[in-house]
């Protein structure tokens, strides 16, 4: 949840003078899109586990967004591409390690924070 108020606090800066954030940072809105990409959160529980999930965050160009360690597992939230999703979910389930989507589309969560 931290990382859903992060997003919010971050857009609501770029909503407030959406001009003044493009021409300070250089950013064109109508370029970046986030329709479809998802939050997933995944827990390793093993060494293994934790090695083939830092294959599959190279080899599929996934994004961290955060990473926790307990006890006894390791939780990382990843930012992840519709175009990817697939086969993510093929490898993980395949490798049995568990995950969960946290976020089902970000486009959604940033448009509502924009019109709130």
């Amino acid at each position: 949840m931290p990382t859903l108020l992060v997003l919010l606090m971050v857009s609501s800066v770029f909503t407030a003078d959406p001009s003044a954030a493009t021409e300070e940072f250089g950013i064109d809105e109508k370029a970046v899109s986030y329709s479809g990409f998802q939050v997933w959160s995944i827990t390793v529980r093993s060494n293994g586990e934790h090695k083939l999930l830092r294959q599959i965050i190279e080899q599929y160009d996934v994004e961290v967004w955060k990473e926790q360690k307990t006890d006894k597992a390791a939780i990382t939230e990843l930012l992840v591409a519709p175009q990817v999703q697939r086969v993510l979910k093929v490898k993980l389930t395949e490798a049995d390690i568990s995950y969960g989507i946290k976020i089902n589309d970000l486009h959604r969560i940033l448009s509502r924070s924009r019109h709130a």
